[in-house]
């Protein structure tokens, strides 16, 4: 399950393996549009040491590189300004979003027109410094002091903002289209000992798409994706005929889909008492079936009441997991659920390459392969785990030898 990057070739897409590597030049190995969803998690600025995880950054040539210590975890090179260190541990809160920006150019890359990333991210305060916190997987001498956070003056108690700073550039730079920055609330959080404002009890989670355009469509009436819109529609399948403001219309069952976003597998159940109110006032839903028939509009009503529930929003309160391992910030199973349920399609048609579910399906009758989830900071492994027990596959990238042995034991168990 675990491979190196020498064993991986370049444009081709590995399913449900682990690779041992840095991020960056994994991705930059993997063909275009070729994943369905991303869940990830990038390190978070100046927060923890991890053994053995030191890459090169920004090698402008092949040089014969001469070293000096620009802090005691990371060294640059006086010829071509490269910087070994860890991803996260840069001096400078401008280096670090320019790390992560390199990465989320290639995460762009490999996602397909259909695909959605979810990036998980934390921020931190700058003007101080952090000793080394004990946790085994930090090397340090004891009080041994680590480039914690942004040691300027200007930002000195300041919140950093740095996943807003990327997710910014993000937008205005490499052209992603954010929709929703969704607040996950840990009720179960950890005390703080600050007495000058409140304790952080929420991480964003970020929201991305690439494509502004449709990509699909699909029939609410037969269940049917396709790639375009049949030119000729047939009256029963395609359209019907209603009436709005005593006008006789045409209403088309066919929408349009920008990205794979199944709302109906993480709706939440409604209330006994909406349920009933909604049952018996179905005129007052304001859905896109208010065109249709008298008739019509009671059945997909009953439909969205009895089936579908209520949209979760954007706010989650979700408790962190306890992890029994050598890993300190694992993604909650129950979260990784609600994005991969939600982003991930079940199935891609070998032919069409279209997604499709259990409701939702093309017309091509070849066969599906499953849909696939990449974390390229995969950590404990949390993300293949879940898309596993969902029945996806995965791909995980994950720089510490250590951390992908942990990923492999716990995905392992997973029948």
């Amino acid at each position: 399950m675990i491979i190196k990057e020498s064993e991986l070739k370049e444009g081709s897409l590995l399913r449900n393996k682990i690779i041992h590597e840095n991020a960056l030049e994994v991705l930059k190995m993997l063909p275009d549009d070729s994943i369905d969803c991303v869940v990830t998690s990038p390190p978070y600025y100046g927060l923890r040491v991890y053994e053995q995880a030191e890459t090169i950054w920004d090698e402008k040539s092949e040089c014969k590189h001469e070293w000096i210590t620009d802090s005691n975890l990371s060294k640059r090179c006086i010829k071509c300004d490269a910087w070994f260190g860890q991803l996260g541990l840069v001096p400078s809160l401008e280096e670090y979003i320019d790390h992560l920006f390199q990465i989320t150019g290639e995460l762009k890359r490999v996602l397909k027109p259909s695909g959605v990333m979810f990036w998980v991210h934390g921020d931190c305060y700058g003007g101080t410094q952090g000793k080394n916190s004990g946790y085994p997987d930090q090397k340090l001498k004891k009080n041994e002091i680590i480039p914690r956070f942004c040691k300027s003056k200007k930002y000195k108690k300041c919140l950093l903002l740095a996943p807003y700073r990327i997710a910014l550039r993000m937008i205005d730079e490499q052209g992603w289209i954010l929709r929703n920055i969704i607040i996950w609330h840990k009720p179960n959080h950890l005390p703080s000992p600050v007495n000058d404002r409140f304790t952080n009890a929420y991480e964003p989670i970020f929201m991305f798409v690439k494509s502004n355009k449709p990509v699909f469509y699909y029939n609410i009436k037969t269940n049917l994706i396709a790639k375009r819109k049949p030119s000729k529609q047939k009256e029963g399948p395609d359209y019907e005929w209603g009436e709005i403001n005593n006008k006789r219309v045409k209403i088309c069952f066919w929408r349009s889909m920008h990205y794979w976003f199944d709302l109906d597998a993480v709706r939440v159940p409604l209330a006994q008492s909406t349920l009933k109110r909604a049952k018996y006032n179905f005129k007052s839903l304001k859905s896109c079936y208010a065109g249709l028939t008298t008739s019509n509009q009671q059945k997909f009503a009953e439909k969205i009441v009895n089936v579908k529930g209520k949209n979760p929003g954007d706010v989650w309160s979700i408790a962190t997991q306890p992890f029994h391992g050598e890993h300190f910030a694992t993604f909650p199973e129950k979260l990784v659920e609600r994005l991969i349920k939600v982003a991930c399609p079940p199935y891609i048609c070998k032919k069409c390459g279209l997604p499709a579910n259990d409701s939702l399906s093309c017309n091509c009758r070849a066969g599906f392969v499953k849909g696939i989830a990449l974390d390229p900071f995969a950590g404990s492994g949390t993300t293949g785990l879940v898309a596993k027990r969902l029945g996806r596959d995965f791909l995980l990238i994950e720089i510490s030898r250590k951390y992908c042995e942990i990923a492999k034991r716990r995905i392992e168990l997973i029948n």
